[in-house]
């Protein structure tokens, strides 16, 4: 792995690299996460694609600003800039729950077409994210630094997981140092300030991208029946369940998410 940085509309953003050959993939990570949330999957595909883990701005390596886009569709159109500051073409774009919705918004505004191939990996489109009114500054700041909190932040990564047990010192540490770093708190609040009452639910009958749908069983954030809507709603979808997984698939069940991407 190569950990490398980009400049995107002055922001500087990181991405891990793995392999350099083969169709490029292309992995966007959750709320509050990060490249290494895909660590393994990448490893994996590392022997016949280049696989690019980003940190999206405000997470993991990245700029942690606060006067960025940091709208959901704002981090998709970096996402495309990306793509076209590195020329990358023929592009599988994978995004795990938050990053889904990137990735959804950055194929519909990715006009050169430069991905071809959408993953969708436990991705909330339905589910209202945020307050059912904009969120005031001093509350964004009040909910990062709780959300931020590492015994907060352990007991919400343990519900993500079908077996609790699978949230080692050593993975949690992994969400916890980013959140360390000068002006990760102020980021966050940042982030949850642009969320609010709407969903995302018009998205997916926009999309166009043959489109895999993946989904643990035993997710205990979002429903089975999102999953299946979302295969009614997306006109070139193929939905597959994997049992006895929960919310982070790409960390339980990463020989199956590779196997599935390599297969889109």
């Amino acid at each position: 792995m190569q950990s490398h940085y980009i400049t995107i509309e002055g922001l500087h953003i990181h991405y891990e690299l793995y392999g350099s050959s083969g169709r490029p993939v292309v992995l966007l990570h959750g709320f509050a996460g990060a490249a290494h949330a895909w660590a393994e999957v990448a490893a994996d595909l590392a022997s016949d694609h280049a696989v690019y883990a980003l940190d999206l701005v405000g997470f993991g390596q990245s700029d942690k600003s606060t006067q960025a886009d940091l709208s959901l569709a704002g981090h998709g159109r970096r996402v495309v800039a990306l793509l076209e500051a590195l020329d990358l073409r023929d592009v599988t774009l994978a995004g795990h729950s938050m990053g889904g919705v990137v990735a959804a918004y950055a194929s519909l505004a990715d006009h050169e077409q430069r991905s071809t191939r959408l993953a969708l990996v436990d991705a909330n489109f339905y589910r209202r994210n945020g307050p059912p009114i904009p969120m005031l500054p001093f509350l964004s700041r009040l909910l990062a630094r709780r959300f931020y909190n590492p015994k907060a932040r352990a007991a919400s990564l343990r519900r993500c997981f079908a077996d609790p047990r699978m949230l080692t010192a050593e993975r949690l540490e992994r969400y916890l140092a980013p959140t360390r770093l000068p002006g990760a708190h102020a980021a966050l609040a940042a982030f949850l300030a642009t969320r609010g009452p709407a969903t995302y639910a018009a998205l997916p009958a926009q999309i166009q991208r043959p489109t895999l749908i993946l989904w643990g069983a035993a997710d205990a954030l979002w429903p089975l029946s999102d999953a299946q809507r979302l295969s009614r709603e997306i006109a070139n979808a193929r939905l597959s369940v994997i049992p006895d997984a929960g919310h982070m698939l790409p960390e339980e069940r990463p020989a199956d998410v590779a196997a599935a991407l390599r297969g889109l």
